[in-house]
């Protein structure tokens, strides 16, 4: 979509998140509207990669500002057992700002 220095440059302003970048993030999840139905199987091989280089990271969190991409890749996680959160951008600046929504 062309967006990738703005949310780049959001997380970097916060002070207590250590930005780790996954090898290949431009690349496609694999979920693409219909795509994923109508190719599941190359659907999932691209997530299953996707994946693959997010655990190399070593992260606790990934975070996208695409929902469809973070629940695509956050299932996968779920199915595979691993222990990463997947986070929308706005959500973990929030987290990150320690924003009180008891208020």
């Amino acid at each position: 979509m062309g967006i990738s220095k703005e949310p780049i440059s959001l997380l970097k302003s916060l002070e207590n998140i250590n930005l780790i970048y996954m090898a290949q993030s431009e690349v496609c999840c694999g979920f693409g509207g219909t795509f994923s139905t109508k190719y599941p199987e190359i659907s999932t091989a691209m997530a299953e990669e996707k994946i693959a280089n997010v655990k190399q990271t070593g992260a606790e969190v990934v975070t996208a500002s695409d929902m469809s991409c973070l629940m695509h890749m956050g299932g996968f996680m779920i199915k595979k057992n691993l222990d990463i959160k997947s986070l929308h951008i706005a959500q973990l600046m929030d987290l990150a700002m320690g924003t009180d929504h008891k208020k």
